[in-house]
Parts: structure tokens; sequence; C-alpha cells
């Protein structure tokens, strides 16, 4: 197959896979499974990759001013998804301009999911300065979260607009003067990967976001006329996909695909179960153990301080706000200590 290589940032991205004799059929795993993303855009290596996407996410809101290259602070790495029951990769980067770049695929719908976004976005701008560092030293931090799921309550505005029913850019500005923005330290790209793929649902996005967007879906959403298409039309794209293929190919690596997604259904089975007890029982004992449950499958055991602070709030009523809060917290703090300071 031949490969039109892209220049979006003035060079070439090279690709060696030969896509003519791969039986898509076999691809079974979905692209956007938790390892495969982390190996395909945040090893060492991939840096190029994950620059086309960013300039294909900014390019689709207007930024004419596209990053060179990024370097990635959190490399991939085996062992880290071995017991690794989290179920949100984030990947972060920096340019040339030390602007960040926090990437995130978001695959189980949760309540308070923006308030979260934001909660993380604050944690990395504040990671920046130190005692003594001017404020001037503070650089961007431009988050881009892509979601599999479609967002509801005060967003579900967003659908109605064809500018941004699938990808909106979030920044600070003035109420009625939208075009003033307070500061550019604020952005905030919010994708949400439309049920099917087709043209109707892709109006209003950008041809590079869309060539991303159809990579993302396959294999559920995306046939593979459309992904070897993508392929062909964007080399990024194909270097991609040539990661998701050798990742099934290779055991070791195609064994944490498979336990990814075993955690996932497994975390949603729990969760729709404990619902369901919850919503029988209604106690506030049957909440704290989901909680312990979750606990437990997301870092392997439930250690002894986190145990006595989760039977101190059982022998306090809690109520539903408070059950939900819980429930996000677990399910998206990044290890244990971070679960038990907002707990």
């Amino acid at each position: 197959m031949s490969i039109r290589q892209p220049t979006v940032f003035g060079r070439t991205l090279l690709t060696q896979r030969d896509f003519s004799k791969v039986n898509f059929r076999d691809l079974t795993f979905r692209t956007i499974n938790d390892p495969i993303v982390h190996y395909a855009f945040g090893r060492s290596g991939s840096e190029e990759v994950l620059t086309n996407f960013i300039n294909a996410v900014l390019s689709d809101k207007g930024e004419t001013t596209l990053i060179e290259k990024v370097t990635i602070k959190n490399p991939f790495d085996v062992r880290r998804f071995k017991n690794d029951k989290q179920i949100v990769v984030d990947i972060r980067a920096e340019d040339k301009q030390g602007r960040t770049y926090d990437v995130e695929f978001q695959v189980l719908p949760h309540t308070s999911f923006m308030e979260r976004c934001l909660y993380y976005w604050g944690r990395i701008f504040d990671s920046q300065i130190d005692k003594g560092t001017a404020y001037n030293k503070l650089s961007p931090v431009i988050s881009i979260i892509l979601t599999d799921f479609q967002l509801s309550d005060h967003l579900e505005a967003l659908q109605t607009n064809i500018k941004t029913r699938v990808h909106s850019k979030f920044m600070i500005c003035e109420r009625d003067m939208p075009e003033v923005v307070l500061t550019d330290c604020f952005q905030m790209h919010v994708i949400q990967l439309p049920k099917t793929l087709d043209a109707e649902s892709l109006a209003g996005v950008g041809p590079e976001l869309s060539q991303w967007l159809k990579y993302f879906g396959f294999p559920l959403k995306t046939r593979e006329e459309t992904m070897r298409e993508a392929i062909s039309q964007n080399g990024a794209v194909a270097t991609a996909f040539g990661d998701y293929v050798t990742f099934q190919e290779d055991p070791q690596l195609r064994e944490l695909a498979k336990e990814a997604e075993r955690n996932l259904k497994d975390i949603m089975d729990e969760l729709q179960v404990r619902e369901d007890k919850g919503r029988t029982e209604g106690s506030t004992n049957t909440a704290i153990e989901m909680i312990k449950q979750l606990f437990t499958m997301r870092f392997g055991s439930l250690d002894t301080t986190t145990e006595e602070a989760l039977n101190k709030k059982a022998e306090r009523s809690i109520d539903q706000t408070e059950r939900v809060r819980l429930t996000t917290l677990v399910m998206n703090c990044a290890s244990p200590e971070d679960f038990r300071r907002d707990l």
C-alpha cells in the first residue's frame, strides 16, 4: 500500500509497515485499549505520532502555529501495566516553548467528569511552580481529552452545534465578549468519539482529526476499508496502526491488552452489581464495601490505612452525593496516596 507522508510540521513521517497482508479481521482489540494507546503514542520513539495528533486537534480549532516536536514526560513502561487497574491513560508531553500537553483517553463514563478534568488540569499547572518561582514563568497547560461516551447534562447543548458536536475547545473568556480571552494558560479540548464515524457524524471536523477519530474507532466503529483509507492518507496514522498491529502480534504485549479489557469489564460489571444492590439496600455499609472492592481492583490490595479511613466513613451515614464522589475518586485517582488525601 502506498502511504502518503504528511508534512504537517515541515518534515515527513517514515512508515515501514506493509498492511496489504494484514488480516484486519484478526485485529480484535480496540485502538483505545489502555496499554495500546500508551504504546503507540507515549513510548520513546513515538513523539512524531503524538505531535501529529496534537497538531490535528489544534488545527481543527483554527490554530495556525503548530508544534514541531514534543518530549514525552511519562514514557510507556510495560511494568506499569502489568498490575495497574487504571482505566484512564494520561500521556504528558512538552513542546520547545515549554507548553505542556496532557492527552487523556477516557472510556468509562462517570459523574462529575468535567470537574475531575479541571482538577487534574489544575494539578499539572500547579506543579510548574516551586517556592520562590515567579508567576510569569508559568506556561500554558493544554488538556486534550477524548471520551468514548457522550457528555450530558450542562454540556448537552454542544450536540446541537455542528462545530462543537464532536470537538469542543474551552478557554477562560469574558461572558459578553467571548473573543476576549483572560489568559492562554488554560485550554481544554474535549473530543467525544461519535457512536458512528460516517460523514454526517464527522461533519464540522477537519480532515486530519477525522482520520485520527477513524483510527480511534477501530474496530468497533470503523470498518476495514475506512481504516485502510485513513492509513493511506496520513503516515502518522499508519505508524500508530502499525504499532497497534505489532502490539497484538507480540505475546507479552497482547497479554497486557487482554488484561486491560478484562479489568474494564470487571469494573463495569462490579459497578452495575453494586449499583443494583445499593439501590435495593441503600445502606452506607454497602456503599463503603463497594468502594473497598473497587480500590482493590484498581490497586491490587486494600492497605490498612485506607481500610481504617473507609471504616470511619462507614460509621456515619453518607448520602448519594457522597457515594458518587467516592466512586468517582476511586476510579480516577492516580495512586492510593491520592485517594487517601482526597478521602
